[in-house]
């Protein structure tokens, strides 16, 4: 079920780039919530996206920067 999930973000995600880097923002600030983060597949989410990348459907820079900037929020939410 989960391997169903995560192909269907990533097909979504290949089509729709804009609403791949909001998913591997959101994915890196659940994954960084303490009980959240424990629940959620974000890694697996942006893995995931991340093989986009190298496929060049999605910018390795863009994607680096909402990864980190949804690590952050989530980093500081949580704290």
């Amino acid at each position: 079920m989960l391997d169903h999930f995560i192909g269907l973000v990533t097909d979504i995600a290949s089509r729709y780039a804009l609403l791949a880097y909001l998913v591997v923002g959101l994915s890196a600030l659940l994954e960084a919530m303490p009980v959240i983060g424990a629940l959620f597949p974000g890694s697996m989410l942006i893995v995931a996206l991340s093989a986009l990348a190298s496929a060049g459907t999605l910018g390795t820079l863009p994607l680096f920067v909402a990864a980190v900037m949804g690590a952050v929020a989530g980093d500081g939410l949580s704290f």
